[in-house]
């Protein structure tokens, strides 16, 4: 089964259809969201050139990690991985990545965890750069300044022999040390994306020009 596969599963999406209705967060926190992150992920897996095997099993996670956040905020991840080892395991337990999946769903949202693996900090980079405007709730859009771009595909990822960067247009935030990183998520976006290039070996570098965020993750490091 791949990625698409447990998307389109009745319970999957009965979850997330009920997480649409009684999200009490700025954020979506539903099927939206979760299409989000698949893409975010998709592009992130051709551009490592991580093999099909694995990017499936990345999708397959990304597409699973709120799933039990219709049960509430707090210890999400480990509720959501309760609901898949209940209810999907037959679907998933032949899966080579199995434990993958699980650990990382249930730390997806542990950016302060130690020695995770690099699976876990790519879902953990996925789900934190979904960051959109688009994703805001209708009646949150005008109260919620600090969102990094308008669309999902705002996102450009650069890899060369030399560096890897990810690029995305900020809401043209001017004072962005005072004002960007008080916010938590963003502030959640910088640490993962350090978690991520020291991951793969890399120095992070993070810059910002008053309307573009750019990480570059420098081979030197």
């Amino acid at each position: 089964m791949d990625y698409n596969d447990f998307l389109n599963n009745n319970l999957v999406q009965e979850q997330y259809n009920k997480i649409d209705l009684i999200n009490p967060y700025a954020l979506n926190h539903g099927m939206k969201h979760v299409k989000n992150v698949c893409n975010i992920m998709e592009n992130l897996c051709d551009l490592l050139k991580i093999d099909n095997l694995q990017k499936d099993a990345l999708l397959i996670a990304c597409a699973l990690h709120d799933v039990g956040q219709v049960n509430g905020r707090e210890k999400h991840g480990t509720k959501s991985k309760e609901f898949i080892v209940k209810e999907l395991n037959d679907e998933l337990n032949n899966n080579i990545f199995y434990n993958d999946i699980l650990e990382s769903i249930e730390k997806h949202s542990d950016i302060n965890a130690k020695d995770l693996s690099l699976f876990c900090i790519l879902v953990q980079f996925a789900d934190k750069a979904d960051f959109t405007k688009n994703r805001l709730e209708d009646n949150y859009k005008e109260k919620f300044k600090y969102y990094c771009y308008e669309d999902i595909n705002k996102i450009d990822f650069i890899y060369t022999d030399e560096e890897f960067g990810i690029n995305i247009i900020t809401n043209n935030i001017e004072n962005f040390d005072e004002l960007f990183l008080k916010e938590g998520h963003p502030k959640k976006i910088l640490k993962v994306t350090e978690n991520l290039a020291n991951k793969l070996n890399r120095k992070p570098v993070i810059m910002h020009n008053g309307k573009h965020l750019i990480f570059y993750c420098n081979k030197e490091g």
